[in-house]
């Protein structure tokens, strides 16, 4: 017996044939994800690879180091839980909204209206980068796409006319969100203090200590947290790579601002950067021009 028919036995009192085990179990994980986000009111939205994790372990170390608590074996990748270790913080949601990385440009959800009544804070990066990088994690965590960069680039589904489409989509929906903030990755590298207090009041915690924010930044540099996930310093899974030997397995790989122009060829580069213009609305999040 399997886990999954197990635990709907152990739910319904009788044991089921597999198929429905894992269809009753599956709804009640769908209908569990949908009564927290309807409690929900403020979520943390992003591309894959657009420096989410970085945000989240920077968030979850400034608010307990405001509240006087240890960060020691706490995974510091959950800022949904810290509602539940401090008192007065909000329930965060984080979301890729959607899976865009997962669909076709035509797939894609264009209503945002959902999150009208919602506290969001939008996190983007230069496509360019955040196509490169997802591409690193496809092809040596995931292991589930083992093509050349260019290919992946021009992949019907999930590749980067999926992610410029879902970038056009959120810079029209958010003008009718009136709780949505916009963090840039490259703003959050040039002036991380900054921009996590810009992060932590869009999502509705209280401002924090300057001290508590700068500790929490040069605790969570890239380097360090590189080094930490080398050698399994961090409590969550999601921080260890994929093969410790192959260094574009790390979750913390590079960070780079504008580093696709190393990855690619010219030829890609002028396309990336064509297409970016062409899809994405003048002056999107800044990466465009016009």
């Amino acid at each position: 017996m399997g886990p999954v028919a197990s635990n709907a036995e152990l739910l319904f009192g009788r044991t089921l044939p597999a198929g429905l085990a894992e269809r009753l179990v599956s709804g009640l994980r769908f209908a569990r994800r949908a009564y927290i986000d309807w409690q929900t009111r403020s979520h943390l939205v992003s591309y894959p690879k657009c420096g989410r994790t970085w945000l989240r372990v920077m968030l979850s170390r400034a608010v307990l180091d405001a509240a006087g608590l240890p960060t020691q074996g706490t995974d510091l990748t959950k800022v949904q839980r810290l509602h539940r270790l401090v008192e007065g913080s909000p329930r965060v949601a984080v979301t890729h909204d959607d899976d865009p990385h997962r669909k076709t440009p035509d797939e894609l959800e264009t209503d945002k209206s959902a999150y009208r009544r919602r506290r969001v804070v939008l996190l983007v990066r230069d496509p360019r980068d955040v196509i490169v990088s997802q591409y690193h994690h496809r092809r040596s965590r995931d292991r589930d796409f083992d093509g050349s960069l260019s290919a992946f680039l021009r992949a019907q589904r999930g590749g980067y006319e999926s992610l410029l489409r879902f970038y056009a989509i959120w810079w029209r929906g958010k003008q009718e969100l009136p709780h949505a903030v916009v963090v840039r990755y490259e703003d959050l590298r040039s002036d991380p203090v900054a921009q996590l207090h810009t992060a932590a009041l869009g999502l509705g915690f209280d401002r924090l200590p300057d001290a508590s924010a700068r500790r929490a930044v040069e605790a969570s540099a890239f380097e360090r947290m590189r080094r930490q996930e080398a050698v399994g310093g961090f409590a969550s899974h999601r921080l260890r790579p994929g093969d410790p030997d192959v260094p574009n397995s790390f979750k913390v790989r590079k960070g780079q601002v504008g580093g696709f122009r190393e990855e690619m060829s010219e030829e890609d580069v002028e396309w990336v950067t064509d297409r970016m213009n062409d899809v994405l609305p003048p002056g999107c999040f800044g990466y465009t021009t016009g």
